[in-house]
C-alpha cells in the first residue's frame, strides 16, 4: 500500500512538474535562456510539445540565439557538405526569426577560427522578419563568419545539422526567399569580376557587431534600410576596418544613434578621415558615444566636427538635440595648455572649438574619461591653468575620478590648478613616476616634483583635494632591473628622502586622516620608514613594503624623535624579485625595521644572498633583531630546486 501511493505521488509530481505542462508564456520564458540548439532538444519531450515549440508566437525559433561556448560544434557539423538536406530543414525552421544573437567567443583562447557560414545563411535567409543582430565578439574579433568570396555560391560548400532537432514539421516558412527574388539591379561587380547580390534586412532596428563583421556585411553588400541603432563592439581591428563602414551609414537612411565600445583615432589618418566624411550620410543621425580621445586628439576631433557638421550645421536642424558621448583620458601637465588650448596655426583645431560648435549646434557632450596629475615636466616657469569651459571640463571629470596617479620626475604644477583638480570621491592615490617601474626618480626629485597645494586642509583638518581618500601608493627611488642601468640609479644618496624641515611629500602624506592603507615600494628602507613615518592617522589596516634591487639598510641610529609610527594591522614585506636578492646585513635590517614598526601581524619574505650553511643559526639571529617587543609565530628558512634562499617570519605585535 505504501509502495503504491509513493508511486502515485511520483507520478503526480512528475505531471505537475513536467515543462509540456506549464503555461506558454511560461515556457517562452525558460527557453530564452537557452541557445537554439538546446532548445530545440524539446521537440523530443511529446506531440503536442513539438507543435508549442514550433509555433511562430513564442516557439523556440522565434530566435536564433548561437554560442560557441555551449553549442559543441553543431555549427561546425551544419556546414559539412555531407548533410546539405539537415542544413535546408534548419533554415527553413528559422527562416522567421526575429531577433538573432550570436556569441562569438571561443572556448579556447587558441580557437581563431571562423564562424560557422551557416549563420550567414540563416540571417539572409530570416532577412525580411529579423529586427535585431546582436554579435558577441571575442576580444580579438577574430571569429567573423566565413561569408565566402563575394559571388561565390553558396550551394557548393554548404553543409547542415545532423541533429534531428532541426527537422522538418511539414510546414514552409512565409517569409523564406530564393536568391532568385533579389532585384537584379541591386547586383555589383566586384574587382574580380564577380557579382554580389544585395541583401535588404528590411526590418531590422539594431545592429550590434564588431569591425570584421561590419566589413563582411558591407562587402556581401547587406543593406539595412530601417536601422536606428547601431553598436560597434571593441575589437583588436578598430578603425583599419572603419573604411568599410561609409557603406552602413549610407544605406540607412534611419539611422539615429551610433555606439562604439571604444573607438580612438590612433591609427592611420587616412582611415580616420573617411570614417569622420560618412557621418554626414544618414539625414537622421543624433548621437554618437564611445568616442577617446586625449591631449593629442585635438587634430582628428577638427575632422570629427567637419563630418558631422554636414548635416548637424544644416539649418533645418539647429533645434534637434543632439548628444556626443567622449572619453577623455588626461595628464594635467604643465605642456598642457599649450596642446589643447594654444593654437599653433591659424586653421589648427583646439577643444575650445569643438566646444563652440557643440553649442551653436545644440550638441550636450557628455564627459568622461580619467585625469591624472602629470608633474614631470620640467619648466623654469609653470603656466598658468587653463580657464573657462575647458576648466570646467577638468573639474566636472576630477569631481568624479575614484583612482588617480600623481606622476612626479620635473616641476610642480602651478597653484593655479587648484581650483580645479579636485578629487572629492577619490578612494586611491598613486605617487609614481610616470613610467613606474620603467623610470628611476631619485627620492630627492620625487619630493620636489610634488605641488605643496596638493596638502590644503579644510576646515576639519582633512586634505582639501582628497578628502575621501582610503589608500595610498608611494613609489619613491624603485631600483628595478629594467631602470637600474639609468643613471644614478645605484648611488645610495639618491635613494633617501631629506632630512630637515618637512617637504611636499610629506605634507601630503600627513594630511590625509581618511587614510587606511598605504603601500610603499623604495629601495630604501630608511625612506620606506620615513614615508611610514609622515602618517597622520593613528591607525592603519594595511601597510605594505616592497623593497627594489640594491636596497640601502637602515643606519645604525634612527631619530626616533621624528620616526613615531602609527599602529599598523597588518604589515607585509616582499621584494620586486628574486634575481638580486639582499645580502645577509640588509635582512637583518629589515627585520629590525618590522620589529621598530611593531605590527599587529607581520608576514615577512625575502630572499638572501649567500646563504648556503648556518640557516639555522641566521634564523634565529633574524629573530633576536626583531626585539622583545614582538611574538614571532613562525621563522623558517626555505630553498626549493632552483630559486634563491627564502627566509619567512611571521607573527605580531606583543602586548
Amino acid at each position: 500500500m505504501r509502495g503504491s501511493r509513493t508511486h502515485q505521488l511520483r507520478k503526480e509530481c512528475k505531471r505537475v512538474c513536467h515543462i509540456t505542462q506549464l503555461d506558454v508564456p511560461l515556457i517562452s520564458h525558460i527557453t530564452s535562456y537557452l541557445t537554439t540548439t538546446q532548445a530545440a532538444r524539446l521537440c523530443r519531450c511529446s506531440r503536442d510539445f513539438h507543435h508549442t515549440i514550433n509555433s511562430t508566437d513564442c516557439g523556440v525559433f522565434r530566435d536564433l540565439v548561437a554560442a560557441y561556448t555551449e553549442d559543441g560544434g553543431v555549427w561546425e557539423v551544419l556546414a559539412s557538405p555531407s548533410h546539405a538536406d539537415e542544413r535546408e530543414q534548419a533554415k527553413k525552421k528559422l527562416a522567421s526569426i526575429v531577433t538573432a544573437y550570436i556569441d562569438t567567443t571561443p572556448v579556447r583562447c587558441e580557437m581563431t577560427t571562423k564562424v560557422s557560414p551557416v549563420l550567414a545563411d540563416i540571417l539572409v535567409a530570416a532577412r525580411g522578419t529579423l529586427t535585431s543582430i546582436h554579435v558577441k565578439n571575442s576580444l580579438i574579433d577574430q571569429r567573423a563568419i566565413d561569408f565566402g568570396e563575394p559571388g561565390e555560391d553558396d550551394n557548393d560548400d554548404d553543409g547542415g545539422d545532423d541533429d534531428d532537432d532541426f527537422e522538418d514539421d511539414g510546414t514552409d516558412s512565409e517569409t523564406t526567399r530564393d536568391s532568385e527574388t533579389a532585384p537584379e539591379d541591386a547586383s555589383e561587380a566586384t574587382e574580380d569580376n564577380a557579382v554580389v547580390e544585395a541583401v535588404v534586412f528590411d526590418k531590422v532596428e539594431t545592429l550590434t557587431a564588431g569591425m570584421l563583421w561590419l566589413r563582411n556585411f558591407a562587402l556581401q553588400e547587406y543593406s539595412f534600410p530601417s536601422l536606428r541603432v547601431l553598436h560597434v563592439n571593441k575589437s583588436s581591428h578598430q578603425l583599419e576596418e572603419a573604411i568599410t563602414l561609409p557603406h552602413i551609414l549610407s544605406t540607412s537612411p534611419q539611422l539615429e544613434e551610433i555606439h562604439f565600445e571604444r573607438l580612438t583615432e590612433f591609427f592611420d589618418w587616412i582611415h580616420w578621415h573617411v570614417f569622420t566624411q560618412s557621418l554626414g550620410l544618414p539625414p537622421k543621425l543624433a548621437t554618437l558615444t564611445g568616442l577617446e580621445i586625449t591631449e593629442h586628439s585635438m587634430a582628428g576631433l577638427g575632422d570629427l566636427v567637419k563630418g558631422l557638421d554636414k548635416q548637424w550645421g544644416k539649418p533645418e536642424n539647429k533645434d534637434v538635440r543632439k548628444r556626443l558621448g567622449i572619453k577623455y583620458d588626461c595628464n594635467v601637465s604643465a605642456k598642457f595648455g599649450e596642446q589643447v588650448v594654444t593654437r599653433t596655426s591659424p586653421t589648427s583645431f583646439v577643444l575650445p572649438d569643438l566646444l563652440e560648435w557643440a553649442k551653436k549646434v545644440s550638441c550636450a557632450i557628455e564627459w568622461q574619461g580619467e585625469v591624472h596629475v602629470d608633474c614631470t615636466v620640467e619648466a623654469a616657469d609653470q603656466p598658468q591653468a587653463v580657464i573657462g569651459p575647458v576648466a570646467d571640463i577638468i573639474r566636472d571629470l576630477a569631481s568624479k575620478q575614484k583612482e588617480v596617479h600623481l606622476y612626479h620626475g620635473g616641476d610642480p604644477l602651478d597653484k593655479s590648478w587648484s581650483g580645479a583638480l579636485l578629487f572629492p570621491r577619490a578612494k586611491s592615490l598613486r605617487v609614481e613616476p610616470f613610467g613606474n617601474v620603467v623610470t628611476y626618480v631619485p627620492a630627492a626629485t620625487a619630493v620636489e616634483s610634488v605641488p605643496m597645494w596638493l596638502s590644503e586642509q579644510g576646515a576639519d583638518g582633512n586634505n582639501r583635494h582628497f578628502p575621501a581618500l582610503e589608500s595610498l601608493s608611494c613609489m619613491v627611488a624603485l631600483v628595478t632591473h629594467v631602470n637600474k642601468s639609468n643613471g644614478g640609479a645605484l648611488a645610495d644618496e639618491t635613494k633617501e628622502l631629506p632630512d630637515g624641515e618637512p617637504h611636499a611629500l610629506s605634507k601630503l602624506v600627513g594630511s590625509l586622516a581618511t587614510l587606511t592603507d598605504l603601500e610603499i615600494e623604495s629601495s630604501s628602507m630608511f625612506t620606506a620608514a620615513k614615508l611610514l613615518s609622515y602618517v597622520s592617522a593613528k591607525r592603519l589596516a594595511k601597510c605594505s613594503i616592497t623593497l627594489g634591487h640594491h636596497v640601502t639598510d637602515l643606519p645604525e641610529t634612527l631619530p626616533h624623535q621624528q620616526m613615531a609610527f602609527p599602529r599598523v594591522d597588518k604589515l607585509t614585506v616582499r621584494m620586486t624579485g628574486m634575481r638580486h636578492s639582499p645580502n645577509h646585513a640588509s635582512v637583518l635590517s629589515c627585520m629590525r625595521l618590522v620589529g621598530l614598526i611593531r605590527p599587529d601581524w607581520a608576514d615577512v619574505m625575502l630572499a638572501v644572498d649567500g646563504l648556503e650553511d648556518g640557516r639555522l643559526a641566521f634564523c634565529f639571529e633574524c629573530v633576536d633583531r626583531l626585539g622583545g617587543g614582538f611574538d614571532v609565530r613562525c621563522a623558517r628558512v626555505t630553498q626549493t630546486p632552483g630559486q634563491a634562499v627564502c627566509v619567512t617570519v611571521t607573527g605580531g605585535r606583543k602586548e
